[in-house]
């Protein structure tokens, strides 16, 4: 079993003192390029998680930078 996947959506995170920046893109669809802000605390990030599961994102087929 190849233990690596292809990535299919390229996730850009950038976090500061307040807040969490993220910007999500899906090679299949460039064009539907979106990017979100939240805060950065425990509900903030628990926004962020429930955002990226609405936006179907997989980790695994993911590369964060």
């Amino acid at each position: 079993m190849n233990k690596f996947t292809k990535k299919q959506w390229f996730n850009g995170i950038d976090i500061s003192k307040d807040t969490i920046d993220v910007a999500l893109l899906h090679e299949q669809s460039p064009e539907n390029f979106k990017e979100k802000q939240f805060n950065n605390n425990l509900q903030g990030f628990d926004a962020m998680q429930d955002w990226m599961i609405k936006q179907k994102v997989s980790v695994a087929e993911s590369m964060f930078s």
